[in-house]
């Protein structure tokens, strides 16, 4: 929430229409952070990765409006997606206030393209949905990222030696 809350700071000076955070996920607890802004005709896509506040891999891409309505529409129409902001309930619908915010949804999405915010999130996360649910979302947010460019990334060419001591020949 408090990305949300530095995004709806920014679009004061920046034309934003959505944004999609996914985590936190994986060993490392990763984020994904995916900043959709209108740029002339179109809808420039940034996204960033960061593990344990340490960022990991960048990307940028451009879509048309109507990819971005689609994309957005496919990701909240998901069952496990609730319109809405984020609560304090857990997916059994108890309520803990003993938790950040951040622990109580695994997806934010927030969309200013038709001048209000909308919003919606899921309450899943990779511990609480099916194999099934977290192979379609993952196929989602990985579609989103096809025809992009990386701009900054972490991983070791491909081909670069990673021994430290190389066998002697």
């Amino acid at each position: 929430m408090n990305l949300l809350e530095g995004v709806r700071e920014l679009r004061t000076d920046e034309p934003v229409r959505g944004l999609i955070v996914y985590g936190p996920e994986g060993l490392f607890w990763a984020y994904h952070v995916f900043l959709f802004v209108a740029e002339k005709d179109q809808v420039r896509l940034n996204t960033l990765v960061f593990p344990h506040a340490r960022i990991t891999g960048k990307a940028t891409r451009v879509l048309s409006p109507g990819e971005y309505e689609e994309a957005l529409g496919k990701l909240a129409s998901r069952p496990f997606v609730i319109p809405g902001a984020p609560s304090f309930e857990t997916l059994r619908g108890e309520r803990n206030a003993n938790l950040s915010l951040e622990w109580h949804y695994g997806l934010l999405i927030a969309d200013w393209s038709r001048g209000t915010e909308r919003l919606w999130h899921s309450v899943g996360d990779e511990r609480t949905l099916s194999m099934d649910e977290l192979t379609s979302l993952a196929s989602d947010l990985n579609e989103l990222l096809s025809d992009g460019t990386t701009t900054y990334t972490t991983d070791l060419p491909e081909g670069y030696e990673t021994s430290i001591c190389p066998n002697d020949p």
